[in-house]
């Protein structure tokens, strides 16, 4: 591609370039169609400009986007479209104005625990609901995380996942992912499984945390994969109340690491005490890392990692500041432009926007608009439609009762004045064969 300015596929303007990597340019473009901001990856391929070379990096293209359009999750980067331009494949993605979790360490420095759990609580929902899929991602580190100034962290690049019924691209003889943040039964050469994404997001957050993977950066690569599977890692000494759970994450043994749902649970219960903690010791400015809340369900059977009680209420996680949209880019034709639901109550207004679909659940925006003069604190219920559960809340307070949900204000935002907005997000899940029923809400004053 000559650069910008120049028309990819007949409808996005390239406008700059977001980076360069190994497999090509990732370009910031204007989706000429839809008018909206995209970003489209140029893939291109090391092993020539023949035609075998093209149909690899085609085929890699393709099974991003097929394994993406399959996951549809708030923390996994959306692909939109696949296009070839003058032979170069481009994945056309949502654009998410972010940096990647190995830049935002070279440029601050490493992360606490307790902001390296709010991170890794996102990426591991992620991966946990790609697992249940079938999906694999085979390639988690700091460079595939991205962070928003807000904190929003999403996985990308599914380009090397293994998900059932897709080929894989490893060939006989080669090893996929990055080395220093393999597990050691995939640097042995044994078969890649969901446990050896637990450990690749292990290693991840062992690294910006303590500042090098756990089995070092060796200048050979046979050297460091010989030390991953033969060595332990070296003991983290700066991660604690993480300790625990890293090692558990990086045990040699696939079957003794737990799943990644545990340990999304584990690490949203780090980063529910770290957000209490900051906002302890400086209650009048919100933290860099606003607190997410998940509504957990009770899990039988469940081997829990640590001795520590994860709380079953609802545990914070790190998301978006009040303000971050996700309609322009997240949209998938299930939602409208207007709000879907309008309601009134006491000096209020809760306005409900549908910002993402993806099959067993959705993503909300709520707006609350005071009536008349402004308003010290506010609250948002609604009746849950039959098999709709909310299992995650942020920029709110959130409780159940039966099937009545509540949103309060989180204390930062409760006061609202005259022609201003408070804006809360949620997640619902949808059992299957459930209605996609829009709620009504009721907004109220506390």
């Amino acid at each position: 591609m000559s650069g910008e300015g120049e028309l990819v596929a007949g409808r996005y303007r390239l406008s700059s370039s977001l980076g360069r990597g190994g497999m090509g340019v990732v370009w910031c473009a204007h989706d000429e169609r839809l008018d909206r901001l995209v970003a489209l990856k140029e893939l291109r391929t090391g092993l020539g400009t023949g035609d075998m070379a093209h149909e690899a990096a085609m085929a890699r293209a393709m099974k991003e986007a097929r394994v993406a359009a399959r996951l549809r999750h708030p923390h996994a980067v959306t692909v939109h479209d696949v296009v070839t331009h003058g032979h170069i494949p481009c994945l056309v993605m949502e654009f998410l104005p972010s940096r990647s979790l190995s830049a935002m360490v070279t440029d601050r420095g490493v992360l606490s625990p307790g902001e390296a759990a709010s991170i890794g609580s996102q990426v591991a929902s992620a991966l946990a609901a790609a697992h249940e899929e079938g999906i694999v991602h085979r390639d988690v580190k700091p460079e595939n995380v991205l962070v928003t100034e807000g904190g929003l962290a999403k996985i990308a690049d599914f380009g090397i996942s293994q998900a059932d019924g897709e080929d894989t691209f490893s060939r006989h003889g080669t090893i996929a992912g990055t080395p220093a943040y393999l597990s050691p039964e995939v640097a042995d050469g044994a078969q890649v499984g969901p446990p050896s994404d637990v450990f690749s997001l292990g290693a991840t957050l062992y690294s910006v945390i303590e500042g090098s993977p756990p089995f070092g950066e060796a200048e050979s690569t046979i050297a460091l994969l010989v030390r991953i599977v033969h060595a332990q890692p070296t003991p983290p000494r700066r991660s604690d109340p993480l300790t625990e759970l890293l090692l558990a994450m990086l045990h040699r043994d696939p079957g003794k690491r737990p799943t990644m749902r545990q340990v999304h649970e584990e690490l949203a219960a780090v980063a529910d005490e770290h957000s209490a903690a900051e906002s302890s010791s400086s209650p009048s400015s919100p933290s860099s890392f606003p607190p997410r809340h998940t509504l957990s369900s009770p899990t039988k059977g469940r081997t829990r990692v640590s001795s520590r009680t994860v709380l079953t209420g609802f545990v914070a996680m790190t998301l978006v500041s009040v303000g971050m949209v996700f309609g322009a880019v997240l949209n998938t034709g299930g939602s409208s432009d207007s709000p879907v639901a309008l309601s009134t109550g006491s000096r209020c207004l809760a306005e409900l926007q549908v910002t993402n679909r993806w099959p067993g659940g959705y993503q909300g925006e709520v707006t609350v608009v005071p009536e008349n003069g402004g308003i010290v604190g506010w609250k948002v219920h609604w009746e849950l439609p039959e098999g709709h559960t909310v299992s995650e809340v942020w920029n709110g307070t959130p409780s159940r009762n039966g099937t009545t949900m509540y949103v309060h204000d989180a204390g930062w935002n409760a006061a609202v004045e005259q022609d201003t907005t408070a804006t809360f997000g949620f997640v619902a899940r949808t059992r299957p064969g459930a209605e996609p029923s829009d709620p009504t809400l009721n907004c109220g004053t506390n």
